[in-house]
């Protein structure tokens, strides 16, 4: 029940105001007896003595009672007790009326002592109202000191000269008022002469500006509950935030400490998910981005005070993402290496002393070499069903079409982030934004804006230019690419939809090997492949993979599938035998290693959930056990006769300039050749006749460029070959 005639405070500033005449009357005291001090010196010495000071504050009329009987010294006594008491029950019937009071909320998240507070107080009665710098100054007898000194503040704070030295340990490095630096000391040499000053943040906070240091934009913000949104329409991880929001409530309610690591790829909803629970509970959720403060040019020192500091005052959730940046990395600079080192040893010893919930997020795995006690909570990757419902949830009324979103789902393993990133690009690539259209191929565009490119610096981008209709083949070959493009777009259904992923313990990626002589058509078929399922294709170089370094070889390998799996793109393996030959008798170390890497290659087939395709020469040199991996195999034999007349037929363009002596039946007939060599032929004889004469392509041109395929590729030159009969 309120006290009868007390009343409350409006808000913050009105307590802050308060306080400051509270500092007011007690630096009155401390003039009181300084011009005391001074005029018994003066009157030893004969001098006048000096005016009051103090006196153009109007203490006498403002805050003593005219009648008092007392001398001033205890008059102000008499003043601040009672100034001090009706503070207390102020705020007490603020706290009642649920009045929250910024400067009592610092000293409680702190835990400061009545010392501490004055301390921050007297600091904050300088930047109220300029007329203490004064004050400061003449108690100082230096008009250069405009702020108080540590100096000062033991003699106005302390009665006796054994309290001053014991409340110097206010001021040292460690304490909480330095170590979180809610104030800031200068650099004087002379310890009792250091002036302090509240921190510029700390100010912020208790005049309610709430403005972000402008120093630390670049890598943190602050998500107040108001200002987060409320995403549990779209709930995708229902059970870990089950389990993850009475663990949170239940520390907040005990004030205990609690350290999470989430583990995910980025943008699949961790912060999302954490941003929920904050909005359900009220608090605000502190965001500190390492990747961006490693490369930032900070003194880490003053950044993790900042930021403990700054969660501790608004008792703000903390979240570090992209934490797993400072975990060793064999390819960092050394100078880099050692700021990720130190950072990572200041973070961990502060978050150990830290007694409130802190959040760690990174995509791998935590390093438990860390030996840090922590919960840790793993984001796998959306299933079918997860994607679907996020295609249709952020599609509806946007897109016509509901049957492209099982092929959207299926073919791009995305995460929420990713979805909503590649509707927003077919959204501004849109021809008519006004009526919110978007197209099939808009939205393809979109997804494939959103894979990832890094696998272009470990693999070359092949060129998808055919269809299915442009290889020729026997009818048999086709039907076996159509099932391979059936298989991937209703792999959802049979794995999914028919639960055969609970059933069969078997990935849901599918390995292909195409068996063939050079140019019968292995590369054409995977581009035509990728072409169809609208998905990149990547074709490995293995110069660049394969290392005579034990160990290289993996960590090469292990690079190119984390990518592939985050590119939603097909791996083509030319030459595969090379990579996946069988395994030997271990006669030596290297053929225990070699058959170490053909074992972890085994290993990363069975992980990965997208689309590889071998290509070899000499399919029976591939080790048995992938070929027992393989969903589909296609065996590319040499082109019959007909089939080289149909290649030959198809082979140049529709505007190039063909002779009509050109004798399609006769190259057919006698040149046995494989379609790779066709095309070569064709676009040498191209070539020549632009450089003779550019009129057309004549059989002589044609015969001419066999000629130099033949010698290419170590093949006689029989004359009789070249004449028809």
């Amino acid at each position: 029940m309120d006290q009868i005639g007390i009343i409350p405070y409006k808000n913050s500033l009105d307590h802050i105001l308060d306080e400051i005449k509270l500092v007011e009357l007690y630096l009155g005291l401390a003039v009181i007896q300084y011009r005391k001090n001074l005029k018994e010196k003066k009157s030893q010495n004969g001098l006048e003595p000096e005016s009051n000071v103090y006196d153009e504050f109007n203490l006498e009329s403002k805050y003593i009672s005219s009648n008092s009987q007392h001398n001033s010294y205890q008059k102000l006594q008499s003043t601040i007790i009672n100034y001090s008491n009706k503070i207390k029950q102020r705020k007490k019937s603020s706290l009642q009326k649920n009045i929250q009071l910024s400067l009592e909320q610092l000293c409680n998240s702190f835990a400061l002592s009545e010392f501490e507070k004055s301390v921050i107080t007297f600091c904050l009665a300088n930047e109220i109202d300029t007329k203490f710098e004064k004050l400061y100054s003449y108690l100082q007898n230096d008009t250069t000191k405009r702020q108080p000194t540590v100096g000062l503040f033991l003699e106005l704070l302390c009665n006796t000269k054994q309290e001053q030295l014991s409340n110097k340990r206010y001021f040292v490095n460690d304490s909480l008022l330095v170590k979180y630096r809610i104030i800031e000391l200068d650099d004087n040499p002379i310890y009792l002469s250091k002036s302090l000053k509240l921190n510029f943040d700390v100010l912020d906070f208790l005049l309610g500006h709430n403005q972000w240091n402008v120093r630390f934009q670049a890598f943190s913000y602050m998500l107040m509950p108001k200002n987060i949104k409320n995403n549990s329409e779209l709930e995708l991880f229902a059970e870990i935030r089950e389990k993850l929001f009475f663990a949170i409530k239940n520390n907040l309610q005990y004030n205990s400490q609690s350290l999470y690591y989430v583990v995910g790829e980025q943008g699949i909803g961790r912060k999302t998910l954490v941003k929920s629970i904050c909005h359900e509970l009220n608090y605000p959720l502190f965001v500190i981005d390492i990747q961006k403060l490693v490369n930032s040019d900070n003194n880490l020192d003053e950044v993790i005070s900042y930021i403990f500091r700054n969660a501790m005052l608004y008792k703000a959730i903390l979240y570090f993402d992209n934490f797993d940046t400072l975990f060793e990395n064999a390819n960092d600079e050394e100078p880099f290496k050692k700021t990720k080192r130190t950072l990572l040893i200041l973070l961990l010893k502060t978050i150990s002393k830290y007694d409130k919930i802190c959040f760690l997020a990174g995509k791998d795995s935590w390093n438990r070499q860390l030996n840090n006690s922590v919960n840790i909570i793993e984001f796998s990757m959306l299933s079918f069903e997860q994607r679907k419902k996020i295609w249709s949830f952020l599609l509806e009324n946007k897109f016509a079409d509901n049957s492209i979103l099982e092929s959207l789902a299926d073919k791009f393993r995305f995460t929420p982030n990713q979805i909503n990133q590649a509707i927003a690009v077919a959204q501004n690539n849109s021809e008519n934004k006004k009526t919110i259209s978007i197209t099939r191929d808009g939205l393809y565009n979109g997804c494939l804006s959103q894979c990832n490119t890094n696998l272009e610096k470990l693999a070359k981008k092949v060129s998808k230019k055919y269809f299915i209709d442009d290889i020729i083949i026997s009818n048999d070959k086709k039907q076996q690419i159509h099932e391979i493009i059936s298989f991937v777009k209703y792999r959802h259904k049979v794995f999914s939809d028919w639960g055969f992923d609970k059933k069969i313990a078997t990935s849901s990626g599918i390995n292909i090997l195409f068996a063939g002589d050079s140019g019968t058509g292995k590369t054409m078929t995977a581009s035509i492949i990728a072409n169809e399922l609208k998905l990149d294709l990547y074709r490995i170089d293995l110069s660049s993979v394969v290392s005579k370094y034990i160990g290289e070889t993996e960590k090469n390998l292990d690079k190119i599938f984390k990518e592939a799996q985050t590119s939603n793109a097909i791996l083509f393996f030319d030459e595969a035998d090379a990579l996946f030959g069988k395994r030997t008798d271990i006669k030596d170390s290297h053929d225990r290693y070699a058959n170490i890497e053909v074992s972890y290659l085994l290993q990363k087939l069975e992980e990965h959930q997208e689309i590889v395709i071998l290509a070899s020469n000499f399919a029976r040199n591939i080790d048995d056990a992938f070929l027992r991996r393989m969903q589909f195999w296609i065996e590319f034999e040499f082109p019959s006769e007909n089939q080289r007349l149909e290649i030959w037929k198809n082979i140049f363009p529709k505007d190039a300039p063909l002779s009509e002596d050109i004798d399609f039946e006769f190259l057919a007939r006698n040149f046995i050749i494989t379609g790779g060599n066709i095309r070569n032929i064709a676009l040498t004889s191209a070539f020549y006749s632009a450089t003779l004469d550019g009129l057309g392509i004549t059989m002589q041109h044609i015969l001419s460029a066999i000629k130099r395929e033949y010698q290419k590729i170590g093949k006689p030159i029989h004359n009789n070959d070249f004449e028809k009969t």
